[in-house]
């Protein structure tokens, strides 16, 4: 006689708990929640040996999303804390009339962070003034930080040989009048409020310089109608600034004045100079020493009498470490009528041998001195 013993094999699942998955506020993504966790005896794959369900609970991180492979992200500016967040595996195929499940969790552990961030401010002049804060930059947990949420603690002060600079309890920089020129570091410490071991520090970079100073000449500063004449202009950077970089300036001509046929700009700044259209000169990316001096040069003309007075304003001439000019420039073209000649004879006939006076006489129209005047007759 025989018999049938029947085996019923069972479906195994284990989900295992993760280990603590740690990131900062900034968010991130977490591996796969299963790479430790076994099907039937072996490594639980996902669309092989499981199926992986919707999270079973996000610990009470808000946004936190467990995508189909398994990994987790964290999305930005979580508030930093513990989150234990519960995730389910199923057996593939399923079973009936009762799947075969198991959970896990994976604590995911967001740690607070604080990112001062390097200012750079200026240039300011000896007349001093304050900087913005030191704040604007620097982050808490992803957000930006503020004196309610950070306590901010000043470094060591720089010394300049005269004037001061002072950080204050809302985050500026004040820069004392008569401030020596140079560069200066300012370092501070901000902290999270509540939670004084999440600290950072940084340093504001304070430039302090005295204005460009630019002038301009005509050469000559007289010409007749249509005649040519080079406009220069002239850069200074003072003793005891930092080099002046990024050194630029566009300069229309006044209404009448235009770029000369073969105008042949020109600078000693480095950089680029160009005449962008007919009524105009530019100088960008100039570069000029401390104590030093720079000219760009152009030929221009003009085709109707007149006075042309050109002016350069107070601030457009400009550098990314050097105060624009506070005083403008100036320099006046005149535009004269061509001398008048006028040539007469007495007498209309004459014998060989006669002498035969002519006048000759030059009429000067304008109200200027005309000097080094040169008549040839032939």
């Amino acid at each position: 006689d025989s018999a049938t013993v029947t085996i019923i094999v069972n479906p195994t699942i284990n989900a295992v708990d993760d280990a603590p998955a740690a990131m900062t506020a900034a968010g991130g993504t977490i591996p796969t929640v299963i790479t430790n966790d076994t099907t039937n005896g072996t490594s639980s794959i996902i669309g092989t040996n499981v199926t992986l369900s919707p999270l079973v609970s996000n610990g009470g991180l808000a946004g936190l999303v467990l995508n189909s492979d398994g990994t987790l992200t964290v999305p930005a500016n979580t508030t930093p804390g513990t989150y234990p967040a519960t995730y389910e595996i199923c057996t593939l195929p399923a079973t009936v009339p009762t799947a075969t499940c198991d959970s896990a969790t994976v604590t995911i552990i967001v740690n607070p962070t604080i990112n001062a961030v390097d200012d750079s401010f200026g240039p300011f002049s000896v007349s001093g003034g304050n900087t913005p804060l030191v704040l604007l930059n620097d982050l808490l947990n992803g957000n930006p930080a503020t004196i309610v949420n950070v306590t901010l603690t000043p470094g060591v002060a720089p010394t300049p040989a005269s004037g001061s600079l002072t950080m204050n309890s809302d985050g500026t920089i004040t820069v004392g009048v008569q401030t020596t020129l140079g560069t200066y570091l300012y370092p501070y410490t901000i902290c999270e409020v509540g939670n004084l071991t999440n600290c950072d520090t940084a340093n504001a970079t304070i430039i302090v310089a005295a204005p460009l100073v630019v002038t301009e000449a005509f050469s000559p500063g007289v010409i007749g109608v249509n005649g040519t004449t080079t406009l220069t202009i002239t850069v200074m950077n003072p003793a005891g600034n930092p080099v002046a970089a990024d050194v630029g300036f566009t300069n229309p001509y006044p209404f009448g004045v235009v770029n000369a046929a073969l105008p042949n700009p020109a600078t000693s700044c480095g950089g680029a100079v160009s005449v962008p259209n007919t009524v105009s000169a530019q100088l960008l990316g100039g570069m000029l020493p401390a104590g030093a001096s720079c000219t760009v040069t152009v030929v221009v003309t003009a085709a109707v009498v007149g006075s042309y007075p050109d002016t350069i304003p107070v601030g457009d001439v400009t550098s990314s470490s050097v105060s624009s000019n506070r005083a403008p420039a100036g320099a006046t073209l005149v535009v004269t009528p061509p001398l008048v000649l006028i040539k007469r004879v007495d007498r209309l006939e004459a014998t060989v041998g006669d002498f035969v006076p002519y006048l000759i006489s030059l009429k000067n129209q304008t109200n200027l001195l005309m000097t080094s005047v040169v008549l040839p007759d032939i």
